[in-house]
């Protein structure tokens, strides 16, 4: 059921229990694949879009949740995914509408050009 994972920890961390381990999955699973708004558009121009990237991401979620269930190392759960896809979604947005886009812009240019930006 989604959403049920993810209101047993804040109810947990609300309460006092468990605060560590609520903290660290919620907080964990959310800001895991945040990089990923920056690194798969960096690398790949075709993810700049963002329905590309949305489904390259949620098709990449659901293979780790997969490979969790198969090898038996974690639980195939969709709050895991609603928060990987949530943290990676929110890191698009921020590289995508933010300064730091163009800090990258003028390093790629620069590069291109020979020169060197230390």
């Amino acid at each position: 059921m989604p959403f049920r994972t993810i209101a047993e920890y804040i109810a947990a961390y609300a309460a006092g229990r468990a605060r560590g381990v609520a903290f660290n999955n919620l907080a964990g699973n959310f800001f895991l694949l945040a990089p990923l708004g920056f690194y798969l558009p960096f690398f790949f121009a075709k993810m700049k879009k963002a329905m590309p990237y949305m489904l390259t991401v949620a098709a990449s979620i659901a293979a780790i949740e997969l490979v969790q269930l198969a090898t038996m190392s974690g639980s195939l759960d969709i709050d895991d995914f609603i928060l990987n896809f949530a943290g990676a979604a929110i890191g698009f947005v921020i590289c995508k509408y933010s300064p730091i886009r163009h800090l990258f812009k003028l390093r790629i240019s620069n590069r291109e050009s020979g020169a060197v930006l230390r």
